[in-house]
């Protein structure tokens, strides 16, 4: 529930900041033999708290996985 609550919560993502560093965190699972990825872009903010700019997911099938890496590769290129 505390989850729900922080992706509906404002602000659910914070605007970039080009002249701070970028946190990225992934996450690899299988489900029923099929891949999945998860990932979002972070940065902190001000006070040293992590806040995403970016997150998504892509799962069910290979070629899926691989457009969603491609996706992912591309937002964080987009947002250096």
């Amino acid at each position: 529930m505390y989850l729900k609550k922080c992706l509906i919560s404002e602000p659910v993502l914070q605007s970039i900041n080009v002249h701070k560093d970028f946190t990225i965190m992934t996450d690899a699972a299988s489900q029923s033999g099929l891949p999945g990825l998860g990932y979002q872009i972070l940065q902190e903010d001000d006070n040293g708290v992590l806040h995403a700019i970016a997150y998504g997911h892509t799962g069910g099938c290979q070629k899926r996985l691989k457009f969603g890496l491609r996706n992912f590769l591309h937002t964080v290129a987009a947002s250096l």
